[in-house]
């Protein structure tokens, strides 16, 4: 059982959401502040990622008294209520949770989930673990199971060990399996231009074997280690056969933009039985995936959070296209180039267009080393009138 939608009324900074969650992919994009990691810790509840939620506290100005509120922002005809309703959860089992919050509490207080299902999950937060050097003191004698979280030497080390076994150790078949199938993971995961082959142990080291060379474990980029994090809490979760989510935040994090465009295909494509609900800022994650949701979080009139579902058709745009269509940049030049631009561009528009005043342009912008950004002539008419409408409405 998986997530069917979410809704969010009300609350925060939020005055409507709903999201259709995909059988394997939704995205969720926006501002900082828009809310993404927020709808991730609500869904979180259902496995065990269970963040508490800051009220906001407010003076009483005839009594002094503060009072800490949750933040949902009532009709005049439920100011009275001592519980708000927020929104609900629906699930892919036809069962539909209420989401409740305090009207008054504490300085932090919790969602209630009333008919919450249990659900199968596990949740990445954003910030990766770093890799350095760490000796092996010993090698546990059991397999780890989804309770081991984070990728160590030991854990390979015990699986390859027991998995394997010898004259004097009896073999684990699980073990075996869990150790061959994370290498079938890896391969899936990693970068091709890696050449990943295998896993091999050299007493005391955990060795990643390449057709680049042999490297240790402890050796690895950020990048390479980001991947092994996500891919090893994953294949360690994993109930056997069982589709269950996975919940991840800002997954771009440490990735050259080669391995962004490919992360989520290769996730998907790894593990076919995960629902992934993830948050991110970047254009090569919201585009990567044509059979997907993706939601972008933004600001109303009213300075409140509302969704909106992303067209397949935007999906397939450039990453400058995503940056500016659906993040909101009005340009995707470095802001220094942009005030040079609009500095040299404004001084032109003030003398007219005239082809004397567009060759005096283009020679400007080129000593600038700005002139790939107009693109070619035909655009500087575009120019002008964006720059003559600045100096009119000044």
């Amino acid at each position: 059982m998986t997530f069917r939608y979410l809704e969010l009324n009300t609350w925060r900074q939020f005055q409507h959401v709903k999201l259709d969650f995909h059988d394997n992919l939704t995205i969720l994009t926006g501002a900082n502040g828009s809310g993404k990691t927020t709808i991730l810790n609500i869904l979180g509840y259902h496995y065990n990622w269970h963040v508490n939620f800051v009220s906001t506290p407010q003076r009483d100005k005839v009594t002094g008294i503060i009072r800490y509120l949750s933040d949902a922002f009532a009709h005049k005809n439920q100011q009275s209520l001592t519980t708000h309703s927020i929104g609900q959860i629906a699930y892919t089992n036809g069962s539909v949770a209420q989401l409740q919050v305090p009207a008054e509490t504490n300085q932090q207080y919790s969602i209630n989930i009333t008919n919450q299902q249990t659900i199968s999950g596990l949740h990445i937060p954003s910030h990766r673990p770093t890799y350095s050097y760490q000796p092996v003191t010993s090698i546990p004698t059991q397999v780890r199971n989804k309770q081991q979280s984070q990728i160590t030497k030991e854990s390979l080390m015990s699986l390859a060990i027991f998995g394997t076994g010898n004259d004097y150790v009896k073999s684990d078949e699980n073990a075996r399996l869990a150790f061959k199938g994370f290498q079938e993971v890896l391969k899936k995961v990693l970068p091709p231009k890696l050449g990943f082959k295998r896993i091999s142990i050299e007493v005391p080291e955990v060795l990643l074997e390449t057709d680049s060379g042999n490297f240790s474990l402890d050796a690895v980029s950020g990048g390479v280690a980001s991947i092994l994090d996500m891919a090893w809490r994953i294949f360690m979760y994993s109930p056997e056969g069982n589709k269950f989510v996975c919940t991840i935040d800002e997954p771009e994090n440490h990735l050259h933009p080669e391995l962004q465009q490919s992360l989520l295909p290769n996730l998907i494509n790894a593990f076919a039985n995960v629902q992934f609900i993830i948050a991110t800022h970047n254009p090569f994650m919201i585009s990567a995936v044509y059979d997907s949701n993706v939601y972008i979080l933004d600001y109303n009139q009213e300075h409140k959070v509302e969704s909106e579902k992303l067209e397949t058709v935007d999906k397939a745009g450039t990453a400058n296209e995503i940056l500016r269509d659906v993040l909101g940049l009005p340009f995707t030049i470095p802001l220094w180039a942009e005030a040079k631009l609009k500095s040299i561009v404004n001084k032109y528009a003030e003398k007219g267009v005239s082809e004397e005043t567009i060759d005096e342009l283009e020679a400007e912008l080129a000593a600038a080393g700005l002139e790939n950004i107009i693109g070619n002539t035909a655009n500087l008419g575009n120019v002008f009138d964006s720059s003559n409408n600045e100096i009119e409405n000044d």
